[in-house]
């Protein structure tokens, strides 16, 4: 009995601390502009409550938070959120990597959180909480590496140039490309969640080990390799070559004029689509 009580006991204590840990928006918006270093790398993370009835799970809302990136401009930031959390957002900028979070042993409730930030370059971004991405236009770089391990949707609408570029999501977001023109790409999901490429590649390597999908019907790929060793599926189109295995129970459908070679282990099945 006195076991049980002091278990009770802690839950009630443990349930407490995460409630004073978290800090609700006064609903007093400031924009506030912030002097940064120059940055190509971008990291954004940090414990923001999805509940209630403001921007959380609604990302049709303009309040849902997001960072606004413009490629090709000297290096700036902006943050618009509620003035009491803004003092618990750490900011840091050096050796090239801005990185914004929350503070250790915070989670905040904002009723808007919209970054605005500018680079010459972008070389890396990687997002691990709630916070969408969408670039407002288009670019070229040599490379670019983006890793995904939370529920953010990074959002590409404009057209991207890359010689290399690797992919990844292992959280519950998604990642667009609307227009992306590529030699040689890498995209993998390890999530549930989902990568969405439209445009064209030389060469592209697509991997899918989680419960999400690979959309990539409208990018046409010179030479193409697939693996689905996961419950997640991949939709691919190329015009040469196709290399595809399944030895999980996803699926693969494919598309495109290219030779085909087919490997299956798995319950899941490889198939040409119509």
């Amino acid at each position: 009995m006195k076991t049980k009580l002091v278990a009770v006991i802690a839950l009630i204590f443990c349930a407490f601390m995460a409630e004073a840990s978290k800090v609700e928006g006064n609903g007093n918006i400031i924009t506030k502009e912030i002097s940064v270093d120059n940055y190509s790398e971008i990291e954004l993370g940090g414990n923001i409550e999805y509940s209630g009835n403001n921007f959380w799970g609604n990302r049709s809302n303009k309040k849902f938070p997001v960072f606004k990136y413009t490629h090709g401009r000297s290096a700036s930031l902006k943050i618009t959120i509620d003035e009491n959390l803004f003092p618990l957002l750490s900011i840091k900028s050096n050796n090239g990597r801005l990185a914004i979070r929350i503070q250790d042993g915070t989670r905040i409730k904002p009723t808007q959180y919209v970054i605005e930030g500018s680079s010459k370059t972008l070389k890396y971004l990687k997002t691990s909480g709630p916070m969408d991405f969408e670039a407002q236009n288009a670019f070229s770089e040599d490379q670019l590496e983006i890793k995904i391990s939370g529920s953010s949707d990074v959002k590409f609408p404009h057209n991207v140039k890359l010689r290399l570029g690797e992919f990844s999501v292992s959280g519950s977001g998604d990642l667009v490309f609307e227009d992306l023109d590529c030699k040689n790409l890498t995209s993998k999901v390890s999530g549930s969640g989902d990568i969405t490429l439209k445009g064209k590649a030389d060469e592209a390597r697509y991997s899918v080990s989680g419960s999400g999908d690979i959309k990539a019907y409208d990018l046409s790929v010179n030479d193409l390799s697939c693996s689905v060793s996961g419950s997640g599926d991949a939709r691919v189109y190329a015009k040469d070559n196709m290399n595809l295995s399944v030895s999980g129970s996803g699926d693969i459908r494919y598309k495109g004029p290219a030779n085909v070679n087919k490997s299956k282990s798995g319950s899941g099945s490889i198939q040409g689509a119509n």
